[in-house]
């Protein structure tokens, strides 16, 4: 099951750089126009479009995870690594998601852990999945 939307992205914010970033792989465009501004409050963007390749060898065989913007296929999607037949499409409406926490956050939370509650992004992180969908 291919995941086609952007509807769980978030933005980095820093640096004077705005970035879409997404839970699929596809970065800094939202299949219909560039999300990636310097400076951030511009609609000037220095880059379209950016995903991530990987690739490595097992017994001489090569395999590579190289998404190409949904058009040959979807490498990456959203959620843990199992065996994605036994998700339902509301499965995948958890994990298309970012979670998103800034240094500051971890640093107020890590200053006085007994007393600071613990950021919301870090409570919902999961981190260690659910078993029974594989």
């Amino acid at each position: 099951m291919a995941v086609q939307s952007q509807s769980g992205y978030d933005y980095f914010d820093g640096n004077n750089v705005k970035a879409l970033i997404s839970p699929v792989g596809t970065h800094f465009w939202d299949y219909a126009e560039r999300k990636f501004f310097i400076p951030k409050d511009s609609t000037t963007g220095t880059a379209f479009a950016f995903t991530t390749w990987i690739g490595g060898k097992k017994n001489d065989t090569l395999h590579v995870a190289a998404e190409r913007f949904r058009q040959s296929g979807a490498d990456y999607l959203p959620g843990p690594i199992g065996d994605i037949s036994t998700y339902e499409p509301s499965e995948y409406a958890k994990w298309d998601r970012v979670w998103k926490i800034t240094r500051e956050e971890v640093q107020i939370w890590l200053s006085n852990p007994s007393v600071n509650p613990v950021p919301q992004s870090v409570i919902d992180w999961p981190v260690h999945g659910d078993l029974s969908v594989g």
